[in-house]
């Protein structure tokens, strides 16, 4: 509690007194994502990213918190950013190999299995484990295609069977609501 606060408070700080520094952004990210708030970790990575678009500290931490949100399109971005700087980040690769293969991106997927394989040749057992993860997640993608379900447009759908009439869509309440429905709202005649 009083740890964290005094923390954001120093980071906080640091940031303001030199704005040309990434490092507190980055250490304030990363305490943001410890404390799962995902969008403020979201908003330090970006700030950090905007004062060096070359940090990978600070595309990286935007990945991480672009997938704890399901944002895969922030995540994506993130991910090609790191890519252009040619990381060999033993982390970064990882994340980003699991990355691209559960947005169904295979190619790019695999090319930074091989990249993380290069980088981690000492540890095949490490290699085989993601190895095996992507392979899992492929699985879960085609069975999820096969039930004919969206996943690049709707990655909602992923959290459990949608229900069968219509398309289902998320409303800015949280409720879930079909498609058809809409169009009986008395409001929009108006």
């Amino acid at each position: 509690g009083d740890n964290k606060e005094l923390a954001e408070t120093a980071y906080g700080l640091a940031a303001s007194l030199d704005s040309t520094d990434t490092l507190p952004l980055i250490q304030l990210g990363r305490l943001h994502i410890d404390s799962r708030e995902y969008s403020k970790a979201s908003r330090d990575f970006i700030s950090a990213y905007a004062i060096s678009p070359s940090s990978q500290d600070a595309l990286f931490g935007l990945l991480q918190s672009s997938l704890w949100q399901k944002d895969f399109k922030t995540a994506l971005w993130a991910g090609d950013s790191l890519k252009k700087l040619n990381t060999t980040n033993i982390d970064q690769l990882r994340l980003m190999t699991l990355m691209y293969a559960a947005v169904g991106k295979t190619a790019e997927s695999n090319l930074n299995l091989d990249a993380y394989a290069k980088v981690n040749s000492v540890n095949p057992k490490e290699i085989a484990q993601l190895k095996q993860q992507v392979a899992y997640i492929s699985a879960q993608l085609s069975h999820l295609k096969s039930m004919d379900l969206d996943v690049t447009q709707n990655p909602a759908s992923l959290q459990g069977p949608a229900p069968q009439q219509g398309k289902m869509m998320k409303v800015a309440g949280g409720d879930v609501i079909a498609r058809d429905a809409r169009s009986n709202n008395s409001n929009s005649t108006s």
